[in-house]
């Protein structure tokens, strides 16, 4: 209940921000949006929500403050090279493809383009909403068999 309450509390911040820079984008800078919003606000969401799980985990395995950032710098940076968002994976080894093509942002990216894009819903099942249904199912087993409530509150 705990970890749902602040993932949620996360999730809100998160629905402002996303707000403000869409605005933004598609009245300012006149960008095009193919898809519905809804779509593109579910599956920030659900990226989000991802992203905050790990993160949580990330806290509660690190035992000071310090230790966090290594921890973290370890799952991002793979994720910012092999993703797709500043380079194609097409354009990398065919060994390394299969890996960045599951990674968490990999999945997240190709989802936001899909519905950005190509007009996708949110709600067609595909291999990206596949990939979402498992990162999240992860990273949730994940940070409720790591996070230890008697750490947090000493």
């Amino acid at each position: 209940d705990f970890i749902v309450s602040i993932v949620l509390a996360r999730l809100v911040i998160v629905l402002i921000q996303l707000s403000v820079v869409l605005w933004f984008a598609l009245l300012v800078l006149d960008i095009q949006l193919i898809g519905g919003l809804a779509s593109l606000y579910g599956m920030i969401m659900l990226g989000s929500l991802v992203f905050l799980c790990f993160g949580f985990c990330f806290g509660s395995i690190a035992k000071t403050q310090e230790a966090i950032r290594p921890l973290v710098t370890s799952f991002t940076f793979p994720q910012l090279i092999f993703s797709g968002v500043f380079f194609p994976i097409s354009s990398m080894p065919e060994i390394i493809q299969p890996f960045a093509h599951a990674l968490p942002l990999s999945v997240i990216a190709t989802g936001l383009r899909d519905i950005a894009n190509d007009g996708v819903s949110l709600l067609t099942f595909n291999s990206t909403t596949l990939g979402i249904v498992i990162w999240i199912i992860l990273s949730f087993f994940t940070v409720t068999k790591f996070f230890v409530w008697k750490e947090i509150a000493s």
